[in-house]
């Protein structure tokens, strides 16, 4: 079963620091950054490989606002750095994970909305894009979403919220989870751009420490 491990980072900026604790766990990053091109991925924050989940952006006069969500398997425990490679990153929201399984850690349906939910335009739903679990195991939903309004939201039951100024990280971790996962994530007039995803715990790697695979 997946649960989450110590308080939420929230950090401002393009660097920060983290302190993960467990190597075998999972680090997820959801930064928002202006840019007219997406960038890298993050660099440090104990994670030796990230790996991009989605990346979506809407557009203003030729500015693109991404959200990007990333994941990673901890590889060194203590206090760290973390830095994004953009510049203009402009906020960063982290929470570590732990799975009381040894298995692999498979990345399944990343999918995100911007209008069409392709990359660009804006996505004005009050909701997450409905999505369901293609890999059959220990599913770690996760979302992440940029606005240009913070508008405060009513959060769906069974999902927790991690709220920054413009940027918010969705999860559930629940044993029995719904048939859909479509979470509020916006007000009725909010705009914005947002992520969303599994990661699910299948089978076991034999060893200590979590196996990766994408789907």
């Amino acid at each position: 079963m997946w649960s989450p491990v110590g308080s939420p980072y929230s950090i401002v900026g393009n660097t920060g620091t983290v302190a993960p604790t467990v190597i075998g766990d999972v680090l997820i990053a959801e930064f928002g950054w202006e840019t007219d091109s997406p960038t890298g991925a993050p660099i440090g924050g104990g994670v030796t490989k990230w790996f991009l989940l989605e990346d979506n952006f809407w557009s203003n006069l030729g500015t693109q606002y991404h959200s990007s969500l990333y994941w990673g398997i901890i590889t060194s425990t203590g206090v760290k750095p973390i830095a994004f490679s953009s510049n203009n990153a402009s906020e960063m929201i982290v929470q570590q994970f732990h799975n009381s399984s040894v298995g692999t850690v498979v990345q399944d349906i990343n999918t995100g909305g911007t209008g069409s939910g392709g990359g660009g335009g804006f996505y004005v739903a009050t909701n997450y894009p409905p999505i369901t679990p293609s890999v059959v195991g220990d599913h770690l939903y996760i979302a992440g979403g940029g606005l240009l309004r913070h508008y405060p939201v009513v959060p769906s039951p069974g999902y927790t919220y991690l709220n920054g100024t413009n940027f918010q990280l969705v999860y559930r971790a629940s044993v029995n989870p719904p048939a859909i996962d479509s979470p509020i994530w916006a007000g009725a007039m909010d705009i914005g751009s947002c992520n969303e995803g599994y990661l699910t715990m299948v089978g076991s790697s034999g060893g200590s420490e979590q196996q990766v695979a994408i789907v």
